[in-house]
This record gives C-alpha cells, sequence and structure tokens, in this order.
C-alpha cells in the first residue's frame, strides 16, 4: 500500500530522482555481487540490442522498450524478489519522465553518449567496480535528469549544480 501511494501522489521531480537512484545503487551493488556468468551474458545481448535499436531505429518507443529490458535484467541479476517487485514500482513511478528523457537523446541525436552510459553500467557491473558506481549511475541521469527538473518542482540541494 505504501508503495502504491507513491505512484498516486507522484512527487516532486527531484524526490523521484533521488529514490531512484538510491533504489538504482542499491540495485547495481547487489547485481554486482550476486551476478552470474549466464546473467552478465544476457546483460551483453541486451546492450547489443539496444545499441542495435539505438543506430538503426531511434524511433522512442522502441528505444525505451529496449531500455526498460536492460534495466530489469540489472535488477533480476540483484536476485532479491522484494527489490525487484519495489523495482517494478519504481519504474512505473519514473517512466512519464524517462519517456521524454528518450524523446530528449532521440531528438539530439546523441546516439553515442546514450550507449556510452549503458556500456558503463555494463563495465562496471562486469568487473566490480564499486568506485565507479556512484559516479555511473550520476552520468547515466543526464537525459532523465534533465527533464525531469523542467517538469516541476523546487530545487533539491542535490542537484543546485545546474544540470
Amino acid at each position: 500500500p505504501m508503495i502504491y501511494g507513491l505512484i498516486l501522489s507522484g512527487g516532486d521531480p527531484y524526490s523521484v530522482i533521488e529514490l531512484r537512484k538510491l533504489f538504482d545503487t542499491g540495485m547495481m551493488q547487489l547485481a554486482m555481487q550476486k551476478r552470474t556468468d549466464a546473467q552478465l551474458e544476457e546483460l551483453h545481448e541486451a546492450l547489443a540490442v539496444l545499441s542495435r535499436v539505438v543506430r538503426e531505429n531511434p524511433e522512442e518507443q522502441a528505444v525505451l522498450a529496449e531500455d526498460v529490458k536492460f534495466h530489469r535484467i540489472i535488477c533480476e541479476m540483484a536476485n532479491n524478489h522484494l527489490a525487484d517487485k519495489i523495482s517494478l514500482v519504481i519504474e512505473r513511478l519514473t517512466m512519464p519522465s524517462r519517456i521524454q528523457a528518450v524523446r530528449r537523446f532521440v531528438e539530439r541525436g546523441e546516439y553515442d553518449d546514450f550507449i556510452r552510459k549503458h556500456e558503463d553500467m555494463v563495465r562496471i557491473i562486469s568487473e566490480r567496480d564499486y568506485a565507479e558506481l556512484a559516479k555511473v549511475i550520476d552520468d547515466h541521469y543526464t537525459y532523465w535528469r534533465s527533464v525531469s527538473v523542467r517538469m516541476q518542482a523546487p530545487k533539491s540541494k542535490l542537484y543546485d549544480d545546474g544540470k
């Protein structure tokens, strides 16, 4: 009930970004710890499909669908059924702004940057590079943060960097 209350109440974009950042950081840490070679191969395959879609058919819905699949695999790698259920709720909560973020990167034609951000995630999971986790997560949110902060809200101290 509390999680569904979050969906219904929404919240300012900064709070949503902070929630997802906290959650994604934890999920990535679990994925690094628990990933299997088979799951890592599945993540590499998802990255290849995402890259192909972005380069060959950068249509907003197709890119978004593959991006969601990519991130779902990371959640599955964490191997925690409770966290996985919460991730589905957070996915629903963030979907409107994620759609806008994909739209923005497609309109700007920043395909290589988008793919690099996902490659960085695969790299740190593969290498279990915990030291780079916060940087990679923050970099990954570039497009999403830029559209989310324009959707509304008083500025959080966490994002006083003007991004």
